[in-house]
Parts: structure tokens; sequence; C-alpha cells
């Protein structure tokens, strides 16, 4: 099949494709009897095209140093040619007949031959720049391996002077391969490791003077410093050279498109992994009763195991898994040749019996697979919860279909990872009876398989149930965002105190007790660095913002190189400590932290975008309130320091809340809004100052009673003006696509209800009294719900079925919508029954080759429409990156409409060319 990952392939095989299409509809026309048209026009417009890019090809084949391209393009160009010269005849043979049954098959052959050999010939020319620029990046691995033998300080220069020119290079090659790729997932992450490549290479060159320095000043008792020093410079190494393996990963690939069609893929290979497993013992206790005969009960059975080899072997890349694939292959085939033939003549197969080669081939089968099952399960983390949910819901909507679990598999991992993050939690509000409401959770899951298995149950009943896991899943995703929010409003007001406190420490004099503080910076600056990168990957995980994979792949990538980078900042600040004043050892320091900083900064972008404005302002709020309340009680016990720490948490928090609220002002384009949160945020700045005068005099003398006083006045005044930025951002719009989180209150007396709960109670929403100044009531997460309307009119997908599959999910989804007076909906619905039909024609039902390209373009008219509403919307929405989203979703749909008309036409000629196998 093509490949459409540049725009180059796309612009040539666009118009190719259009005028095949043509032909094969002309060529079914002629099948049903109607005489075959002049067709000189379409194929002299097709030819030239294939003649120019022959001419092309020969000349590049000439000239390219490339082995690879030589070998392999001859013969891509040899099958267009061969396919020109069937049109030919099929011309010349439709001139002298119009119903020639040759030139028909001339004229199938010709179309198949033109796009699959165009499409080869443009893969190859593209995998030969891709190796052209795979190269200059392996030039540059191969520098960053020979820093061992640079001794001195000359060296050094001229390792740099023949760097420059080959990294120039490499990063003129990959910028330029970025702006060619269609996919805006690859252009993102090529850009980000090119990136994160040009800010590493100052730090290494550092580190490598560094290492140079000390190897020719430090005596030979002294080692930690050159210890550390080497170390940080194989750091830098082992990170640049990993930068630029991903970006060779990226270029090399023709997808990337990662859904969670993926993730099943592999939860269906793990099932067929558990089920080898037994298969394994059947046929071992088949090898071992000799007495069997070939037509007995168990060589049936082994017999249908040999499909379950079969079907395994199909989900594994040959080339990945190429020992694993060999010794399914081996296997398969001895197990053929014994029931093929008497098991007792073989009794002796390569020099020992049946039984045990076969014992030892599945015992080594079964340590790969052990690998590969071990992996399956840990990656339900790179799911978020809420893509979990969806496949949940998959399986909610119909239980009886054979989703080999994923969907309860899905359940259960929302399950298990809550615990999992609850269990490092010890002061968490009603946390008891939250954790025992996930266990009931889990209950219910095994409540609602024995219920749909049931068939004396009615269906109502059955949905009511998988309703009610639905909203105890979602309330159990809340929750732990809502946890995970608290918990970084919390301890997370200022990320980068910890590394200032560590450099304030670098850059003094000489000190006796330096080296204890360093010591105590450097552990609460790794301890703070550990808990961050938690946090936040908890975040990704629970949060209903996270729309791509991308972001959450993003924040991982983020969170590692920061638990990476910190040792080395602390290991580079020691020895700048060791060495006071000299300009090197604090430049390695400063460009380390330069760079941990960077990360920080990007991670704290990344994760203001998907935590929700207000659930984080109060979540700031009612730790402020918390703060106060230990205030008070400080005042009490006459205690300045502790005063005095929380008046500077309060302030550091309030600070955050005004960035927060200053982001949402860069945001918004709703002049309103917009107003209403600059008057309550210039509140909140200029009643700051108050409050820090205050808590300063009040810390000075605790025993004061005015002091305290004024204190309070200021106080209260702060958390009224935070109050007000909360009100000012809330959006009470019913009809907002913005949705919050709910408040703690809210949660908790929510899950009051639930303390004994059976999955035949109902459930339902109190109202609650909030314990400080009211909080807004969240409306629920707009996620699917279980709605059957018209669901009869649409026919229910078998799970090899993946576009009817992906059909029936969207039209479910639009299903919660009306589509009067809702274009959008009212397009995508119809969308979602062309691609039921699409479905049907690619699988040969109802074929017409005719009906399968005019359905194509008809999506791609549809998807067209739908963008042109998408537009018309965004220019309406005041929210700026709402909008980016909308706009970027909206460039991406016409490419993809446009290659599945070319795939459409592929599909077409090779139902075509069967077609004619079949007349013939």
């Amino acid at each position: 099949m093509p490949v459409f990952h540049t725009k180059t392939i796309e612009s040539i095989l666009e118009p190719i494709a259009q005028q095949i299409s043509k032909l094969v509809i002309l060529n079914e026309e002629a099948d049903n009897g109607s005489p075959m048209p002049d067709l000189s026009l379409p194929l002299q417009v097709v030819q030239q095209a294939a003649e120019n890019l022959i001419k092309v090809g020969h000349q590049t084949c000439e000239t390219t140093e490339d082995s690879w391209m030589q070998n392999e393009l001859p013969d891509a160009l040899n099958r267009v040619k061969k396919a020109c010269e069937a049109l030919e005849m099929a011309l010349v043979d439709f001139k002298s007949d119009s119903k020639s049954p040759f030139g028909k098959r001339k004229l199938v052959e010709g179309e198949r031959g033109i796009l699959q050999g165009i499409s080869a010939i443009l893969f190859i020319l593209d995998q030969s720049q891709v190796r052209k620029i795979i190269n200059s990046c392996e030039q540059v691995i191969e520098y960053l391996s020979i820093t061992e033998l640079i001794e001195k300080t000359e060296d050094l220069v001229t390792y740099i002077k023949n760097l420059t020119p080959v990294l120039a290079k490499m990063t003129r090659e990959v910028d330029s391969r970025e702006k060619e790729l269609t996919n805006s997932t690859s252009r993102e992450i090529l850009c980000e490791h090119l990136e994160q490549v040009k800010n590493l290479i100052p730090s290494f060159i550092s580190s490598i003077k560094v290492v140079l320095i000390l190897n020719s000043s430090i005596e030979t008792n002294d080692k930690q410093l050159i210890y550390f020093a080497v170390e940080n410079k194989d750091f830098l190494i082992k990170q640049l050279t990993y930068e630029i393996n991903e970006i060779i990963n990226v270029l090399k690939l023709t997808s990337f498109d990662r859904n969670l069609s993926d993730h099943e893929s592999f939860i269906l290979l793990k099932n067929e992994i558990n089920n080898f497993e037994s298969n394994s013992k059947k046929i071992i206790e088949w090898l071992s009763n000799k007495n069997l005969a070939n037509d007995s009960r168990e060589v049936k059975d082994v017999q249908k195991i040999l499909k379950n080899f079969d079907s395994l072997m199909e989900k594994l890349d040959e080339n990945e898994n190429k020992k694993l694939y060999d010794l399914l292959k081996n296997c398969q085939s001895v197990i053929k040749n014994l029931l093929n033939s008497d098991k007792n003549d073989n009794f002796n197969i390569m020099g020992e019996n049946p039984s045990e080669f076969l014992c030892n081939q599945l015992n080594e089968i079964m340590n790969y697979l052990d690998e590969i099952n071990s992996a399956s399960d840990k990656s339900w983390s790179c799911l978020t919860f809420i893509e979990r949910l969806e496949l949940t819901l998959k399986w909610l909507r119909n239980p009886t279909q054979d989703d080999f679990q994923i969907g309860e598999l899905a359940a259960r991992s929302i399950i298990h990872d809550s615990k999992k993050i609850l269990s490092k939690e010890t002061n968490i509000d009603d946390g008891l009876n939250f954790e025992k409401f996930i266990d009931r959770c889990d209950y219910m899951i095994d409540e609602f398989i024995n219920m749909s298995n049931d068939i004396k149950l009615d269906r109502i009943t059955v949905k009511s149930a998988a309703k009610k896991i639905q909203d105890s899943l979602s309330f159990i995703i809340k929750r732990i965002n809502r946890l995970m929010i608290q918990k970084f409003a919390d301890q997370f007001y200022d990320f980068r105190a910890p590394l200032h406190k560590l450099n304030e420490i670098v850059q003094k004099s000489s000190d006796q007790i330096i080296d204890e503080k360093f010591n105590e910076a450097s552990i609460d600056f790794l301890d703070q660095s550990e808990k961050l990168c938690e946090i936040t990957s908890n975040l990704s995980l629970s949060t209903n913002y996270v729309k791509t994979r991308n972001t959450t792949d993003r924040i991982n990538r983020l969170t590692l190189r920061i638990k990476e980078l910190s040792p080395q900042i602390v290991n580079s600040g020691y020895t700048a400590i060791k060495f006071p004043g000299d300009s090197n050892f604090d430049e390695n320091f400063q460009l380390l932290s330069k760079k941990w900083e960077t990360n920080i900064s990007t991670l704290q972008k990344v994760i203001d975008d998907i935590i929700d404005s207000e659930s984080f302002i109060i979540a700031c709020e009612k730790s402020i309130i918390k703060k106060t309340y230990e205030t008070q009680d400080a005042v009490l016990e006459k205690n300045a320091s502790v005063i005095v720490n929380n008046a500077l948490s309060i302030a550091q928090k309030t600070n955050r809340i005004l960035k927060i609220t200053s982001h949402e002002i860069e945001n918004s384009e709703d002049k309103i809004f917009v107003d209403r949160i600059l008057i309550s945020n210039d509140k909140l700045r200029k009643s700051l100052p108050y409050f820090i005068h205050s808590a300063k005099s009040l810390a000075l003398d605790p025993s004061n009673k005015e002091n305290y006083l004024i204190w309070a006045s200021s106080n209260e005044q702060l958390i009224d003006a935070i109050a007000a930025v909360r009100e000012s951002i809330s959006n009470n719009d019913n009809d907002s696509n913005r949705s919050f989180i709910s408040n703690d209150d809210y949660l908790n007396s929510y899950l009051t209800q639930f303390d004994h709960l059976r999955i035949n109670e109902e459930l339902s929403f109190n109202s609650h009294q909030p314990k400080y100044k009211p909080l807004p009531v969240s409306r629920p997460t707009p996620l699917p719900d279980l709605i059957e309307e018209n669901e009869n009119e649409f026919p229910e997908p078998q799970n090899n079925q993946p576009i009817l599959m992906a059909a029936h999910d969207l039209h479910y989804s639009i299903n919660q919508w009306y589509t009067t007076d809702n274009d959008i909906i009212a397009v995508a619905k119809r969308i979602t029954f062309l691609m039921a039909k699409l479905s049907e024609l690619v699988r040969g039902q109802n074929r017409s080759n005719k009906k399968l390209i005019d359905t194509s373009k008809q999506l791609y008219d549809e998807s067209l429409e739908i963008c042109r509403l998408a537009r018309l919307i965004a220019e309406d929405c005041t929210d700026k990156r709402m909008k980016l989203n909308l706009l970027q979703i909206c460039e991406r749909i016409p490419t993809i409409g446009t290659q599945l008309k070319i795939l459409s036409t592929v599909k077409a000629t090779m139902l075509g060319f069967q077609g004619n196998l079949i007349s013939n």
C-alpha cells in the first residue's frame, strides 16, 4: 500500500490516483455492458507522469552512491514501465474492440501497476533521502564517542572545529525534513529532540573542559572530583546520543498515528500469549501419548492449536521479533510433520524424541512471551484514565461481544493505579471511605460480568448496572485528579526555589560549614525534583484535559530528563564549591542549571495547560486557608519562624494564582471576561503588600494584639480577593464547552452515598454545604453516556472490522447531540454511514469499484464540509488554545481525506484485478 508521510509523495500520488480512479470506473462500466470510450487522453496524462518519473529515477540511479537504491529502484522503474506498456496494449485493443476482455485485463493490470510502481519509486527515493540524514546523525554520534582522545586544550579546539560543521549539517537536514512531513506529531517530536541537542551541546563542551582541567591539576588522592566530572561528561554524551537516536527513529517512521487501537492490538497479543501457554501443555500431552491415533479428538485439538500459532505469528512483527517468530515457525513445522505422518515413526527428530525437542522449543518461546506479557501489563501506564474509560465504555455498551477482556482490564487498571496513588498519600480527607469505594467499584465489575452472562436478566437492568459502573469510575478519576491538583498546589508553588538555594551556596566563598549546607540543599533539591516528577505524571494520568497521547509522552519525557539531570547538577555544584572563583567550573554548573530550569519551565507550561485554572485556584485557596489556621496556632505559641514561613507560602501561592490568571488573560479574546479578571487581579495584587507588611509586624511581636488584628484583617482581605479572582475566572455558562472538576466538599458528599454501595442501588448527587466561601459546583465531565438513540439503525461491528468499529464509535458519540440546527452533527452522522458503507465495500461485499471510489470521494467532501463549519466556530471562539487545537485538526483532516481517496483507488484496482481473474 502507498505511504503518505511526506508532502511530496502525497502531491505526486494524488493527481495520478484521480486519473486512475476514472479508468477504474470506466472499466467497471464496460464490464456491465457499456462500450469502452476513447481512453487516449486520460492514458496520455498517466503515461506522461509515469515517464517523467521513470526518467528522473534512472538519472538518480546513475548518480547516486546509495547501493540500496541502486538495487531496489530499477525493479520499481521496470514495474512502472511494464504498466505503461500494458496501458498502451489496452488502448490499441480497445480501438479494434471496445468490449475486448483482453483489453480490460491489460487496463486493470496497468492501473494497478502504475499506482503500486510509482508509490514504490517515491518510497525508495524518499528513503534514500532519509538515509542521508541518518548518516549525518550517525556522524555526530561518532564524534561523541571519541572524546576519550581529547587530552589537552588544543585537542578540544580541534574537536569543536570538526564537530561544528557536522552538527550544523545534521541540524539543517532535520529542519528541512521536519517541514516536509505530513504528520504533526512527528514534526513536533523531531523539533523537540533537535532543540534538546542544541541545548545540550554547550554543557557537553563545558564538561570536557572541566575534565581536562581536573586531570591536569588534581593530585592522585583526589579521585572523587574526577569521577564526578567524567560521570557528568558521560551522562551528557549518553543524553545527546539518546536524543539523536530518537531523531533517527522518527525519521525512519512512515506512520505515527498512535491511538487506542495500538494498545488494543497489544492486549490482543497478550490474550494470544495466555492461550499459547495452555495450548503448549496440550501439545506436550499429545506427544507423550504414543497410543493416540492421528484421527483422535486430541489430534483435532492440536490442529486447532496450530491456528493459534498462526494468529500469534500474525500479531508479531517479523523484523522486531525475528528469533521468536522463527521459533514459532519451527515448532509449527514440526507439529505439522507429526500430524501428517505416523507419530511413532518420527520418534527421533533432530537427535531427540519429538516431545523433548518441542518441550525445549516451547519453553524458549515462553521465556520470550513472558517478556512481552510483562510489557503489556506495564503498557496501561501509557494510557490516561480517560482513554482507559473510553475502552471500558465500549465494553459496557456491548458486554456480550468478545473484546478479549480489553474493557474489563482497562476498568481494573483504573482501580489498580488509583489504589497505587492513594497508597502513597497519608493525609487525605475521607481517604478510608474512598478506598472502600474503589474496592466496591471492583466488586461491581465482578457483578456486572455475572449479570451480562445471565440470559434471564433484561437488557435494561444490565444497562443500568453499566451506567453505575461508568459513574463510579468517572467519580474515581475526578477524585484522584482533584487530589493531585491539591498536592501540586500545596507543594509546588515555586518550582525553582530548591535550585536557587543550591545556587546561592555554590556562589558563596569558601566556608568551614559550606559542605554541610550544600549537602542539606542538595538533598532537598533532589527530593523536590523527584516529588515534582511523580505528581506531574499522576496529574497527566488523571486529567481529562490531555487530549493527545503526545502530551502524555511529552510530560513523561520531560520528567525523565529532570530526574536524570538533577544528580548531575548536584555533582557539578559540589565540584564548583571546591574551586571557588574558577569560571570553568561555575560555567558548567550554570549551564546544567539553566538546562534544568528550561525543562522545568516547559513542564510547568504543559501542566498549566492541562490543569483547569479554576480547580487550581480552589486548591491554592484551600491551602492558604490551611496556612491561616496554622498561623493562628503559631501566634498562640509565639512561634515567629512558623509565622514567617506561612506568610511566605501564602505570598508565593498568591503569586502563582496571579500567574495562572495572567495566562487566562493571554489565552482569551473575550473582552468582558478579560476585564473581569483584570479588575479582580488588580484587587488581589494590591492586597498582597498589605498582607506581607502585617505578617512581618506580627512575626516581630506575636504577642501584640493590635498586630494580630491587623494581620487577621489583611489576611481576610487577601482570601476575599482570591475568592473574587476565582469567581471572575469561573465560567457558569451552562452551554460552555469548558467543564470543571468538582471541589473536594462536593466530591466528599458524593462519596458518602457509596459507603455500602450495591450495583442495584440508585446513584444521586445531593447538595452540599461548603466549609468556607462558596465554591462552584461542577457539571459532570463530558464523557460519553450510555445513550441508545438510533442504535438499531447502525450495524454492529465485529472485531475484524476496524472501519465499521470506528464508524460505530463515532455514531455512538454524536448521538449525544441533536442534529436539529447543528450542522456539524448532521455532517458527522452522514460520515458514520458512509464509513459503514465503505467497510462493506472494502471487504468485497456489494462489490463495486465505482461505489468504493465514489464513497471515498463523498467522505472527502463531507470532511471538507465539517472543516469549513469548524473553522466558522473557531472564528467565534474566544479561547485561543481551543481555537488553535480546532484549527490544527481542521488542517489535518483534508490530508487524511486525500490519503483515503488514494487508498480507495489502490483497493479498487486490486478488487478489479481479482474480479478479472474470477471472470477469466
